[in-house]
C-alpha cells in the first residue's frame, strides 16, 4: 500500500554524483562498484551506491535470508533502495561489490519512533547529519556488529545501516563530509513512501 506523505520540503538542487563526476574515483573503488564486508550471521547493511536494479537476489545472491526493513515492525522487502538499512543473513564472511554510481548525499524520510537508515558511498560522521524539521533526532546512532551486538556509532560507514530514533516524522539528511548542508530551491516537493499496513 502506498502512503503519500506531503512534506513541506524544498526541492534539492545539489549534484547527485553523476557517473562522470571526478569525485567518483575517490570513493568508488572499482569505478562502478563499492565493496562491503559482511560477516556470518545477521548483518545490518545498506546500499552505498545509487543503483538501478534493487532486487535483493540480484545484489546479494549469497544471502541465506530474505531482506527485512523496519517500518514500526519488521517487513520483508524484495526490492531494496537507497536510504534504508536492512537485515540480511549470510553463511560466511565475504566481500560483496555493490554496483552503481557514487552516492554523495541523500534525504531519508523517517517516521516517528525507531528507523534504520542507510549510508552513503563514503563514511559520514553523525555530527554532520541534520534533519528537517530541525531537532527531531532523539537518540544516539546505533550500528550492529555480528558477534559483538549493538554499538554506539559516531560515523555511518558505507554499506552499513544504523538505528536512529526521531520524535516526529521528517527527513534526515546525509551529505558528503565537507560539502556543507544540502541547499534548497523555492519549489515544494512531495515524498512518496512505500509502507505496509
Amino acid at each position: 500500500m502506498k502512503k503519500i506523505i506531503t512534506l513541506l520540503l524544498f526541492a534539492v538542487v545539489v549534484s547527485q554524483g553523476m557517473a562522470g563526476d571526478s569525485r567518483n574515483s575517490r570513493y568508488n573503488a572499482n569505478g562502478n562498484s563499492i565493496p562491503i564486508q559482511v560477516e556470518a550471521g545477521w548483518n545490518l547493511i545498506s546500499l552505498p551506491t545509487s543503483i538501478t536494479n534493487g532486487v535483493k537476489t540480484a545484489i546479494f545472491p549469497s544471502a541465506t535470508s530474505e531482506a527485512y526493513v523496519y517500518d514500526n515492525s519488521y517487513v520483508l522487502k524484495d526490492t531494496l533502495g537507497n536510504g534504508n538499512g536492512f537485515w540480511l543473513k549470510f553463511g560466511s564472511p565475504q566481500t560483496i561489490y555493490i554496483p552503481g554510481d557514487t552516492l554523495f548525499n541523500k534525504g531519508i524520510a523517517v517516521k516517528k519512533g525507531w528507523n534504520i537508515i542507510g549510508a552513503l558511498s563514503m563514511p559520514v560522521p553523525t555530527k554532520v547529519i541534520y534533519s528537517e524539521p530541525a531537532g527531531i533526532i532523539s537518540s544516539t546512532y546505533y550500528s550492529y556488529k555480528p558477534g559483538a551486538g549493538y554499538q554506539e556509532a559516531d560515523t555511518i560507514q558505507p554499506g552499513k545501516g544504523c538505528w536512529i530514533k526521531v520524535n516526529q516524522d521528517g527527513v534526515i539528511f546525509l551529505t558528503e563530509p565537507g560539502s556543507g548542508k544540502i541547499t534548497f530551491s523555492d519549489s515544494l516537493r512531495s515524498v512518496v513512501l512505500d509502507s505496509v499496513d
